[in-house]
């Protein structure tokens, strides 16, 4: 059975909790998704217990600082080990097809060329358009646009060992013309960048963000039974499960998990 763990679940600008990013653990094998801002990514990585030689797929939603740079710390943790023959085998990049250039240039600014030069040799970029099927981690993938973001961004519908089925909704709110790709999946990954009772105060949908209530409607409206909600403010940690339960309970009858960060739910 896999393990959905999460490796941060902060918002952009949060400064106590890491940017949102999470990974799949089946066995010893590990697909990382998005990287958070920086070299912080590391240390989640160790404090979940996830080695560099565990990861052989990466999976990046869009081209946000939140979400790419800390990849670049990943792969050169991972050119290291593959440099010192402690990896075997290559590393598989997924990500929008647009930023497959942008990858490159940061790398060739930002990375030493001994690992520049591991490129379309044992780390692969492969390039993701909207319908594309792919196996990642070896498991069938549908990945899907979400046109109403303002840049490249891309979710996925991946089907499970035991036949279960996730939903990563990437940032925002799930665009209605996917409905039909995620209607009855077992568990939806959705944004929840503040409670509903608050979007006065933090003001979601200018920036194209969504709330409790609006992510319960959508799980509701696909009939998924399981609601994983992240992606959220940091004002009232302690409390912050109790609230987001509280409030998705007047809108949505399925299970809802508001992990902390570092914690694994079994899928």
């Amino acid at each position: 059975m896999e393990k959905l763990i999460m490796l941060g679940t902060g918002t952009a600008f949060s400064q106590k909790l890491y940017p949102a990013c999470f990974a799949i653990a089946d066995g010893d094998h590990i697909l990382l998704a998005d990287g958070g801002s920086g070299g912080g990514i590391l240390s989640r990585l160790s404090g979940a217990g996830i080695a560099p030689q565990q990861i052989h797929d990466i999976y990046l939603s869009g081209p946000a600082p939140e979400t790419l740079f800390g990849i670049m710390w990943v792969i050169r943790l991972i050119g290291e080990e593959m440099r010192a023959d402690r990896y075997d085998g290559e590393l598989h990049v997924y990500c929008p097809g647009e930023l497959i250039q942008t990858l490159h240039t940061l790398a060739n600014l930002t990375l030493p060329r001994r690992f520049v030069w591991l490129f379309d040799h044992r780390i692969l970029f492969i390039p993701l358009y909207d319908g594309d099927v792919r196996h990642m981690m070896g498991k069938e993938t549908r990945f899907f646009a979400m046109e109403e973001q303002s840049s490249p961004q891309m979710g996925f519908a991946m089907q499970l060992t035991d036949g279960q089925r996730l939903v990563f909704a990437g940032r925002g709110l799930l665009p209605e013309d996917i409905f039909p790709i995620a209607q009855g999946a077992d568990w939806l990954l959705h944004e929840a960048y503040c409670l509903h009772s608050q979007k006065e105060i933090y003001r979601p949908y200018e920036s194209g963000r969504c709330t409790v209530r609006d992510a319960c409607e959508t799980a509701a409206a696909l009939q998924i039974p399981g609601l994983i909600l992240w992606q959220t403010q940091e004002n009232n940690l302690a409390r912050r499960r109790e609230l987001y339960q509280a409030e998705a309970r007047l809108y949505y009858k399925g299970r809802v998990l508001v992990p902390e960060e570092l914690e694994a739910v079994s899928l």
